[in-house]
């Protein structure tokens, strides 16, 4: 009985898991770990009589942790984002209800991998990855 009323409450609800997260409008796996992290661009100056003034610049640049498990086909997806210029990544804004898409660079120097141990004996692949980086907004 219990199991029915769970599964009534639920149809035809979309669930965060119909949202997936996009580079360059393709979906990507979904993350072992995905943190985002606004931040405040802002200038501090001297001015001529001593004091201090603070100019705010812009009042929010989101920053990304990310980390996925991978095979090796996805691997070589992300690291051509990885050397692209910049990647366009669409995440879903429960505020809005809608997607929202900022220009971002994956930052090479936090890009990290590692081969899971005996993956590559895994039908079909050339083994699964644990793959890490950052993203910071343009």
């Amino acid at each position: 009985m219990l199991t029915r009323m769970l599964i009534t409450e639920v149809e035809g609800v979309e669930m965060l898991s119909s949202y997936p997260i996009k580079i360059n409008n393709v979906a990507i796996p979904f993350p072992d770990r995905w943190s985002e992290t606004p931040k405040k661009i802002s200038n501090e100056f001297e001015t001529e009589s001593g004091g201090r003034q603070l100019i705010v610049v812009r009042n929010k640049r989101l920053e990304v942790s990310a980390s996925f498990t991978v095979s090796s086909r996805w691997l070589k997806r992300f690291e051509a984002w990885r050397d692209a210029n910049y990647v366009t990544v669409s995440v879903y804004d429960a505020g809005s209800n809608a997607y929202v898409s900022y220009n971002m660079d994956i930052v090479s120097e936090s890009f990290r991998y590692e081969l899971i141990r005996h993956s590559e004996r895994m039908k079909n692949t050339n083994g699964l990855y644990k793959l890490s980086f950052e993203l910071e907004e343009l």
